[in-house]
């Protein structure tokens, strides 16, 4: 009775990390299926933060851009070359706040948010994030031109429901005041902070009107993206030896590690799910495998009396599985109570999928028939003479 027990309780605790790891494996696969909004596979990335001591206005930070861009496009194999402040994944951000004009004025903790982004004429061309209306930057975009931005969907669904924002005008805050701002276009929606994370909606402003420190680098090629990773530096140290470059990563790189808490909670949850399983089926067959030995002379008299294999096979079978069921009914109840601790760590999946617990159970049914064949096999081949004989 105590090696039955035992058994449930293993085979409960299997129920309970199986269902687990299994509502993992699912929201792992379903943030997978999310598209970040971008190419993440043609695109080698860097970054560079100019020293204010070396770049200490905008017009040494745009002589700098202005020469490097050319040096990238040189590199054998570039498409394009994008330049932005925050590269996406990279876990940096900024925001601003604006208004739309026309509307009456609003306080600052009033005013609408957006995540705020710089882009050169190639940057959303290099990074693959698709125009939806509209036209991005060109080079004419520049200090002395009126000031322009491009908005992405989430933000024009928030302020322009059902109708383009293209030709609108936004304030954005300055050094001399509210500037405004019109709208030239709208691009797709970039997962800049994860799949998981909510589309704040952003605006993109030209890097030669807003020009700061941080240079995000994206270089669309057609080549393997890392064969370009020695070639970043050089060009870069061609203009200034002493800049330090960052992050030269391919972006599909920085796409995986943001995916890799995620990856690793399924992998640890699958790992105990597995050696559960494992256990509990080595506990099914040996505790069966002990009856067997222990009932020799049990089931030598059913065969002398007319018993057939297949009642003998049934009665090993079914003392396996009343283990295991009971131990699938103890450990439903446990999993439908700890798996809600997990709801926070899901995405998209609901802890109480009863299909779910039913896969769970139909593995743990299936384990348990397979532990069970070899001793059910073994009584059916007792024979009763010589297991009347031994006792």
């Amino acid at each position: 009775h105590m090696h039955s027990a035992l058994i449930v309780v293993e085979v409960a605790l299997s129920m309970v990390l199986l269902a687990g790891a299994l509502l993992m494996i699912q929201s792992f696969v379903k943030v997978q299926r999310l598209q970040f909004g971008f190419d993440v596979d043609r695109v080698m990335s860097g970054r560079l933060i100019l020293p204010p001591y070396r770049y200490g206005d905008a017009a040494r930070i745009t002589q700098f851009t202005r020469e490097l861009i050319p040096r990238l496009q040189a590199i054998p194999g570039v498409d394009a070359v994008g330049i932005t402040n925050y590269l996406p994944l990279s876990g940096w951000s900024g925001g601003l706040r604006f208004s739309l004009e026309g509307q009456p004025p609003a306080t600052e903790t009033e005013q609408p948010t957006a995540s705020f982004h710089v882009a050169n004429e190639d940057y959303f061309r290099s990074m693959g994030i698709p125009l939806i209306s509209g036209r991005t930057f060109t080079d004419r975009d520049t200090s002395d031109a009126p000031a322009v931005v491009v908005v992405d969907e989430a933000l024009a669904r928030r302020h322009w429901p059902g109708e383009s924002p293209v030709g609108r005008r936004v304030l954005i805050g300055s050094s001399t005041g509210p500037l405004a701002h019109e709208i030239v276009g709208v691009v797709g929606d970039v997962q800049a902070h994860g799949l998981e994370e909510p589309v704040e909606g952003g605006m993109y402003l030209p890097v030669w009107q807003a020009p700061g420190p941080v240079l995000g680098i994206t270089l669309r090629t057609a080549l393997e993206p890392a064969s370009l990773a020695s070639q970043i530096g050089p060009a870069v140290w061609r203009i200034d030896p002493e800049q330090p470059v960052t992050y030269v990563l391919p972006m599909a790189e920085l796409a995986s590690e943001s995916l890799a808490f995620r990856r690793a909670g399924m992998m640890l949850a699958s790992s105990f799910g597995l050696l559960a399983l494992m256990l509990a089926a080595l506990g099914i067959y040996g505790v069966l495998s002990y009856s067997v030995t222990r009932r020799t002379r049990e089931i030598g008299l059913r065969v002398a009396l007319g018993a057939t294999p297949g009642r003998i096979a049934r009665l090993v079978v079914r003392e396996g599985m009343l283990m295991t069921g009971i131990g699938i009914v103890i450990g439903l109840a446990a999993a439908a109570a700890l798996t809600r601790f997990l709801a926070s760590v899901l995405f998209d999946v609901t802890p109480g999928n009863p299909l779910t617990y039913a896969a769970v159970a139909g593995i743990l049914l299936a384990t348990a028939l397979i532990a069970t064949w070899r001793p059910a096999r073994r009584a059916t081949s007792v024979d009763p003479l010589v297991a009347i004989r031994t006792e």
